[in-house]
């Protein structure tokens, strides 16, 4: 079913298939836990025992379902295509800008590196389902489009950092949106030219920016701190 054009959001997990491929394959994870992702389960805590793939994979989808089950009729999002560590949102752009500042606040507060991409075009859905027999399982998520590459690309080879990045086309459809900023000429490229500020919130007097501001760069700290190097990802959300 096309779309026409349309904001889409692409957002994943920055590291987790090295932390998966460094994991003992005999601990893999545990079905508990996941149980925890369903909707219905999301009131109950997640254990502090849960440490590295298992947390940050919980904590994401837990944020994922935040924003578009509770959120999702009143932001206006369209679509919503959800796998492995990753997601695709697609909605206007009051929907696409709080989504994705929340969702990168709500990570970032869970020490979840997460990095993401605003792309803007067409949104083609041809087909999704699953279907099952005795020897096989088939899951299907048959969707393209320029605005499915061009976030991809933004989030892909916009730039390092946990951060928002906004492709060309992107920052013209959201030229009105006072979160974005212009890259500094030198970071331009032709799949980011902007950024979101997440840090920035609407109707938050300078006391509560401020504190915001502090708490998210606390995290920032710990998680470059937990990594046991100065990693660029870090250092270059800093700035932030």
């Amino acid at each position: 079913m096309p779309t026409g054009n349309r904001l889409v959001l692409f957002a994943d997990i920055l590291g987790f298939g090295l932390l998966t491929q460094r994991g003992d394959a005999r601990q893999d994870m545990d079905i508990d836990v996941i149980e925890l992702i369903r909707p219905e389960t999301m009131r109950i805590p997640i254990n502090a025992a849960q440490k590295g793939r298992q947390a940050w994979f919980l904590g994401f989808h837990r944020a994922v379902n935040q924003i578009t089950l509770r959120e999702r009729v009143a932001l206006g999002m369209h679509s919503v295509v959800i796998f492995s560590d990753s997601v695709f949102l697609v909605g206007d752009e009051a929907g696409i800008v709080h989504s994705a500042t929340s969702l990168m606040r709500l990570c970032m507060l869970q020490r979840i590196p997460v990095r993401m991409g605003i792309g803007y075009g067409t949104w083609t859905e041809l087909h999704f389902g699953s279907s099952f027999s005795a020897k096989r399982r088939q899951h299907a998520a048959r969707f393209f489009g320029s605005g499915v590459t061009s976030a991809y690309y933004a989030e892909h080879k916009g730039g390092k950092g946990l951060r928002i990045f906004v492709h060309p086309k992107a920052a013209t459809a959201l030229r009105s949106c006072p979160q974005l900023m212009a890259l500094p000429p030198r970071d331009r490229n032709e799949y980011a030219s902007h950024e979101l500020n997440f840090v920035k919130r609407r109707g938050g007097g300078q006391k509560n920016q401020m504190r915001s501001f502090l708490r998210l760069k606390a995290c920032v700290e710990e998680m470059e701190e937990a990594a046991n190097r100065e990693d660029i990802h870090y250092r270059s959300t800093r700035p932030l």
